[in-house]
């Protein structure tokens, strides 16, 4: 469950790449600043895994070769989701992305969500222009609680 090597262009290949938590440290924490977001990131696993929540995909310059990425863009699946047992943190965007280092958005199992009906996994699985890309996906263990 490695993650490939970046394209030329520095994305990951196209489509959808399973790893582990452990492999994302391996492979996209190679700064401070990226160490930084990893480690946000893996508490936010964390209370996601504790709500109920078995799979989230990751997105955005944090999954390419870029040293300096702003944040980290994260699908979660909602299903099964217990939203009382998240972080209120969650409930506001700017108090999601100083706590968990990004953007925590909910899908149902086809990527659909209720602002973007058609599914983000398409748009995420795509650069600006349009340009295939790949996308980082992460199974959880259950939570308990």
């Amino acid at each position: 469950m490695q993650l490939p090597p970046f394209t030329e262009v520095g994305a990951l290949p196209p489509g959808e790449h399973e790893t582990t938590f452990a492999q994302v440290v391996e492979k996209l924490a190679w700064n401070e600043h990226r160490a930084g977001l990893v480690a946000k990131l893996g508490e936010a696993l964390v209370m996601l895994s504790l709500a109920g929540c078995r799979t989230v995909w990751l997105n955005g310059s944090f999954v390419t070769a870029k040293d300096f990425p702003d944040d980290v863009d994260v699908l979660y699946d909602a299903r099964g989701v217990r939203p009382k047992a998240l972080d209120p943190a969650f409930a506001d965007k700017d108090q999601k992305r100083k706590k968990y280092g990004g953007d925590y958005r909910p899908v149902d199992g086809d990527g659909h969500s209720p602002t973007s009906p058609k599914g983000l996994f398409e748009y995420f699985m795509s650069d600006r222009d349009g340009v295939p890309k790949g996308i980082v996906r992460i199974v959880l263990p259950l939570g308990k609680s």
